[in-house]
C-alpha cells in the first residue's frame, strides 16, 4: 500500500510510484554503506511524512531491531500506523504536536525544555530528509541537543539541509537561491561554516559533506556523536 501522490513530502517527483519507491530504496543503501545501517540498528526517523523510508527498509531489508518515525502532521502518523505499523510491530509512529509554520502551524511552541520522548542512549541512527531545511536556528539547536542525548555511543545521523558560503548565517525564503519560495518555512538556508558550528557544538563530528546532492539542491550531511 502506497500513500496517495499528493500526500508525499519531498517535491513532486515523489509523486511517480517508481521515483517514490526507488529513491527510498537508495537512502536505504546509502545508510548501509556509509552509516553502518542494518538489522540491528534502532532507528529515529524525525519528518517520516507518510513512510517512505520505513517502505524502504521494508522492501530492501525487511523487519529490523527497532523503528520509530516522528512527524508533526498527524495525518501522516495515522496512515504510517494503519498500513506499516499493524503489520510491523517493530516500526512504531508518534505524532509530535510541534509548532512548525509550514506544517503544523497551531502546534505547541518548541522551547529549550523540549524533550523528544525517548530513553538517553536509545538509537544508533537518526535520519532527517528535508527538516533542518524548514527548521530556523533556535530549533535546530534543540534539535541537535536532544539528537546527543538520545544517540548511543558512537551514535550517527544523516540529515539534508540548504547550505551555501559566503551569505547570512540563516536565511529565510532566500530571493534569487533555486527557486521562487512561497509560504512559511519553504527554505532556510544556512551558512556552510555556522551550521557546521552548530553541529560542533551539540557535539558532533561531522564525516562528510555531499554538496547539492539532494532534492530542491540540498546538501547530505553524516555526522558521528563524538564520545
Amino acid at each position: 500500500m502506497l500513500p496517495s501522490p499528493e500526500t508525499r513530502y519531498g517535491g513532486e517527483h515523489f509523486r511517480d510510484n517508481t521515483v517514490f519507491l526507488k529513491s527510498g530504496e537508495r537512502e536505504v543503501q546509502r545508510l548501509i554503506n556509509l552509516c553502518g545501517l542494518s538489522s540491528e540498528t534502532s532507528v529515529l526517523e524525525v519528518g517520516c511524512g507518510r513512510g517512505r523510508f520505513p517502505i524502504a527498509i521494508l522492501r530492501t531489508m525487511g523487519d529490523i531491531k527497532f523503528y520509530t518515525g516522528l512527524d508533526v502532521d498527524k495525518r501522516s502518523i495515522e496512515w504510517c500506523h494503519k498500513y506499516i505499523g499493524r503489520q510491523h510491530p517493530n516500526f512504531k509512529f508518534v505524532h509530535l504536536n510541534l509548532k512548525n509554520e509550514r506544517y503544523n502551524p497551531r502546534g505547541e511552541k518548541l522551547d529549550e525544555t523540549f524533550s523528544f520522548p525517548f530513553e538517553s542512549g536509545q538509537f544508533g541512527l537518526i535520519y532527517l530528509y528535508s527538516v533542518f531545511s524548514h527548521l530556523e536556528e533556535k530549533d535546530v539547536r534543540t534539535y541537535l541537543k536532544e539528537f546527543k542525548r538520545i544517540l548511543a555511543p558512537n551514535g550517527k545521523v544523516f540529515l539534508t539541509a540548504f547550505i551555501e558560503e559566503g551569505v547570512a548565517n540563516v536565511s529565510v525564503n532566500p530571493p534569487d537561491y533555486v527557486m521562487n519560495w512561497s509560504g512559511p518555512l519553504h527554505c532556510v538556508r544556512y551558512e556552510k561554516s555556522f551550521l557546521c558550528s552548530l553541529f560542533t557544538h551539540a557535539g558532533f563530528t561531522l564525516k562528510k559533506i555531499e554538496y547539492e546532492t539532494e532534492t530542491d539542491k540540498q546538501s547530505a550531511f553524516y555526522l558521528h556523536s563524538s564520545v
